[in-house]
């Protein structure tokens, strides 16, 4: 790699970490942004509606009012790119802490750095999220015991307007029930921390009681039709939730969990954790071969281009394993297989227009491109064109995720298009450098 470059890339990398710190002294916290959609989502149907009103009480209300809602077809502007820009200034929208986006973020952080140590700011503020998420929890029984979990947002200290409409509703969802997503983002982070909130034994029968269809609180029908089949075997979203969701997206993340703790644990649990990542991993191999993944209502929560993104953060935690507890890990590949499928997806996609695909998007699907060594990536990876998308990110925060019922919720974080940037800027210096170390120097004359 030239000197030049390797400049021009650390710079980019300082202008990124500058404004994230920005964010966090300027608030004392990073904001997720939220927003309230009422136009509905073309893949939540009327049928699909129909099945929640069925299987989930509690949501019948708001449901009855999105039926309404449903007769009016609502529009998307093509063009604008598949992640909108989520503005905090509406009746409608706001911005709050949200565990599953600090955990998120204080990940992308750690991994961008390498083994360089934290600035005093980036110190404070993991110090300052670990502590939340060990004040701020959610206790459910379970065999053997209690477990504590987490929903999306806070419940105590929430910094979030409380006469707010969004608020008011997803507080009521996001808040007072725990998540498997979310929980496995906080324990990863708790397990790296060595908190005694993430001990192996009870976080793997946590795990083991929400898979599908054999663990104790996975024996009944699914919540929303997305196309899972009777013989997959993840693991659920929601904690203790009656009626439940298999989201491949939540799998990812789950396996990122497991992936924490096949480093860490030995014996029984190491055995434990191997079987619950076969699961996972073989129900995201299925559909693979079903063509799921190309089809929107498979992906609940997240776009192509976001569950793109956290595959990579997936095969990132198995490139710190070593070989022999990788293939314990992931025996057949599969996080390979995936990768590859995603890449030749992205790469259609993007040979086709993307009509919809702006700077976040691009972002989002780099590090699988650059890892895939796909040339879809090559126009992205140049300084002034990540300069460009870099400052796209900076203005505000932007859709990576939905949650589709009774209304379309979309969720983001201001300071995480920064750390996607981080990401990719990463893999560019890695991948650099790999292409710089294989090629011989000139023999001397």
């Amino acid at each position: 790699m030239s000197v030049g470059l390797q400049n021009s890339l650390y710079d980019l990398r300082i202008e990124c970490r500058k404004r994230i710190a920005g964010i966090f002294r300027a608030n004392g916290f990073l904001p997720s942004s939220h927003l309230l959609v009422l136009s509905r989502d073309p893949a939540f149907t009327f049928k699909r509606r129909l099945r929640v009103f069925a299987t989930t009480p509690h949501l019948r209300p708001a449901l009855a009012a999105s039926f309404l809602i449903h007769l009016f077809p609502g529009g998307r502007k093509r063009g604008a790119g598949r992640a909108r820009p989520l503005g905090a200034t509406s009746r409608l929208s706001g911005e709050a802490s949200s565990f599953y986006f600090n955990a998120l973020i204080a990940d992308l952080l750690e991994a961008a750095r390498d083994d360089a140590p934290p600035e005093i700011w980036e110190a404070e503020m993991d110090a300052e999220m670990a502590r939340e998420f060990e004040a701020d929890t959610l206790e459910y029984s379970q065999a053997g015991g209690v477990i504590r979990a987490w929903g999306y947002f806070p419940i105590k200290l929430h910094r979030f307007h409380p006469g707010n409409v969004v608020y008011r509703l997803m507080h009521r969802w996001g808040a007072i029930e725990a998540d498997l997503d979310s929980s496995s983002m906080v324990f990863v982070r708790l397990l790296k921390r060595g908190s005694g909130l993430a001990e192996a034994p009870a976080v793997l029968t946590l795990l083991e009681e929400h898979v599908r269809g054999i663990g104790r609180r996975g024996k009944n029908r699914l919540a929303y039709d997305n196309g899972v089949v009777e013989a997959d075997q993840g693991v659920l979203l929601w904690v203790h939730e009656k009626h439940n969701e298999l989201d491949a997206g939540v799998n990812l993340n789950v396996l990122c969990l497991l992936a924490a703790l096949m480093e860490r644990t030995e014996g029984r649990d190491r055995e434990r954790t191997a079987r619950l990542s076969a699961l996972a991993l073989d129900f995201l191999d299925r559909h693979i071969d079903m063509g799921s993944y190309g089809r929107k209502p498979f992906l609940m929560f997240y776009s192509l281009e976001a569950f793109a993104f956290l595959w990579h953060r997936l095969d990132r935690s198995l490139d710190s394993m070593p070989a022999a507890l990788r293939a314990a890990f992931d025996s057949k590949d599969i996080c390979g297989r995936l990768g590859r499928h995603l890449c030749g997806l992205v790469e259609k996609e993007i040979a086709g227009g993307a009509p919809e695909c702006n700077s976040f998007d691009k972002l989002l699907v780099l590090p699988l491109l650059i890892r895939m060594g796909s040339p879809a990536a090559g126009p992205w990876t140049a300084v002034p064109a990540l300069r460009a998308m870099i400052e796209d990110v900076s203005g505000s925060a932007y859709e990576f995720g939905k949650f589709i019922y009774p209304f379309t919720f979309l969720y983001g974080n201001r300071a995480l298009g920064l750390c996607v940037a981080l990401t990719a800027i990463r893999e560019i210096t890695a991948a650099a450098a790999r292409v710089a170390t294989s090629v011989p120097a000139p023999a001397e004359s």
